[in-house]
């Protein structure tokens, strides 16, 4: 009898844990039944069902709406603030620019355009242009000479350069003096004062001879340069000779200004 009964129990027990084991399995949360709209594909329904419980989204609730909350809900980072500056600034700054050629009719931009254009080189003086633009490049070129002189002269005052770098220096002051010496006589500068103002000419005439001087002068310092070899003896002789091509050649430039003002204003500006 107690044989017969075992087998019965041992049956009845495992039949209850079959029974738990299946109300447990159906009582979790990640695969009870869920209540979805009907609008779902098969697709996300079965997507859906798979998803556990901690992610899963309440019916009718869209995707875009619950990104958009996140966002709002989210604290701005230092990037974030530092992009939304950058763009008001640019942003205040064009407005302003607009607000500045509008209002005042563009005379701030048309300065900074005639500035900017103010720097460039001119054309050079070979080619053809009118007689203001020539004397006006003239007087650019009398500037530029009168820049470099004195830098050199305060290269030799220091003595900044090596030998070879004085040397080279003023050989490329010698090739600027002969370009526009060349650029005053080719290009009808000096023709064009004796045409409109013939009592000139005589002035004329010595402000050619002493371009040939000038030249003579500027490749006898080239000479003095090259042979250079770097002694006290030999910058306190180029410096010298420096300096006094350096006076003749502004004495120069001087009586150049005085035909240009005294020709251009009075004679030139008259038949024009």
């Amino acid at each position: 009898m107690h044989c017969l009964r075992y087998p019965a129990q041992r049956l009845r027990r495992q039949a209850i844990r079959r029974s738990n084991r299946s109300a447990r399995r159906s009582f979790r949360p990640e695969t009870r039944s869920l209540c979805l709209p009907s609008s779902l594909s098969s697709c996300d329904r079965t997507h859906a069902t798979q998803m556990p419980q901690s992610r899963r989204r309440p019916p009718g609730v869209n995707v875009m709406s619950s990104c958009r909350s996140k966002q709002a809900n989210r604290t701005p980072r230092l990037c974030d603030i530092a992009r939304a500056a950058e763009r008001i600034r640019t942003s205040f700054f064009s407005s302003m620019m607009c607000k500045c050629i509008v209002v005042h009719g563009g005379t701030r931009f048309a300065d900074e355009v005639r500035r900017r254009s103010s720097t460039t080189r001119s054309p050079p003086m070979n080619q053809p242009q009118t007689k203001h633009e020539l004397v006006e490049e003239i007087r650019r070129e009398h500037d530029e000479l009168r820049e470099l002189l004195g830098n050199i002269h305060h290269m030799l005052a220091k003595r900044l350069e090596t030998v070879a770098g004085v040397s080279e220096k003023l050989a490329s002051l010698g090739e600027h003096v002969e370009t526009h010496f060349a650029g005053e006589e080719t290009a009808g500068f000096f023709d064009d004062v004796v045409d409109c103002a013939p009592r000139l000419s005589d002035r004329i005439d010595a402000l050619r001879t002493e371009h040939q001087q000038l030249l003579s002068v500027v490749r006898q310092l080239n000479d003095v340069a090259s042979e250079g070899d770097g002694s006290s003896d030999w910058w306190q002789r180029l410096e010298a000779a420096f300096h006094d091509f350096s006076n003749k050649l502004m004495h120069h430039e001087g009586a150049e200004n005085e035909i240009l003002l005294e020709a251009y204003t009075d004679d030139i500006g008259a038949a024009d």
